[in-house]
């Protein structure tokens, strides 16, 4: 199996635990803290796969005489966005963990009110957004790999439709989202008076 088939088949687990750990309220709290953490190690396996494309692109960032691509620029930025995300999704995860707190770890001490839940909730609902726009800038690597023909010379009119799909996902996503956090957000303040 190539890299490239380990990381597109790596990247179709993790979205697909991704769209399941959206789930919270079907899958219960185990179950949804347990395949966080798979997902996380899932995801600490695609930076280690994609490595030398993190390393080409520092280095150009760090060369002061060389500038990004514009493409490879887009990419570095939804990366950067997803890597601090995911630390804010990580970090308010062992906050509100359950069974972290169960087992006497983690930062539970610091949860004195719902909203490290809500920084909790509104970075999952910017995580999937983000990785809709990742794979959306991935599309052309992806239709390779799954074999899918397509004429080359529509690569630019099939780019803009892909594009638009992944901004009409992403809006529902973040309208979604941003209901849930007010949700919580009007919960709190409706608890705390």
């Amino acid at each position: 199996m190539s890299n490239l088939s380990r990381r597109l088949s790596l990247d179709l687990a993790l979205t697909i635990m991704l769209v399941f750990e959206m789930f919270y309220s079907i899958t219960g709290n185990m179950l949804h803290e347990a395949v966080g953490f798979a997902f996380f190690l899932g995801v600490g396996m695609h930076l280690l796969l994609s490595r030398a494309w993190i390393a080409g692109t520092l280095r150009t960032m760090s060369s002061g005489t060389e500038m990004l691509a514009p493409k490879r620029a887009r990419l570095a930025l939804v990366a950067s966005l997803l890597v601090a995300d995911g630390a804010l999704l990580v970090f308010s995860s062992l906050v509100i963990s359950n069974t972290l707190h169960g087992w006497g770890i983690g930062l539970g001490a610091l949860a004195t009110s719902a909203l490290w839940a809500t920084i909790h909730t509104a970075s999952a609902y910017g995580l999937c957004i983000l990785t809709v726009a990742h794979l959306a800038m991935h599309w052309s690597l992806i239709a390779k790999s799954l074999r899918v023909d397509y004429d080359p010379s529509r690569r630019t009119a099939i780019g803009y439709a892909v594009g638009a799909a992944a901004t009409v996902d992403m809006l529902a996503i973040g309208s979604t989202g941003l209901a849930k956090t007010a949700g919580l957000l009007e919960g709190e303040r409706t608890d705390g008076e």
